[in-house]
């Protein structure tokens, strides 16, 4: 399935960031794109992952608290502004 989408300038780099994070989505083509969002490798993408995995074990063990969804996402959002 394809989607096309059209994404304002000054929120390009929040969507493309974002959309990179998820492993799914394959970027075909992108026009007008005036920064380019560099890819992590296969080795950083699963460091990343176990690092998740053991940050959820330390919070389901009581040992730290996460961040919600909405807070991470307007993070993001501020960075890319």
């Amino acid at each position: 399935m394809q989607i096309l989408l059209e994404i304002p300038e000054n929120r390009y780099a929040f969507f493309k960031a974002l959309i990179r994070m998820l492993s799914f989505p394959k970027i075909i083509q992108v026009r007008e794109a005036e920064q380019e969002v560099p890819l992590v490798s296969k080795a950083e993408f699963f460091a990343g992952l176990k690092e998740s995995f053991e940050q959820m074990r330390l919070h389901q063990q009581g040992k730290i608290e996460l961040r919600n969804a909405d807070d991470v996402l307007a993070e993001l959002e501020k960075t890319y502004e």
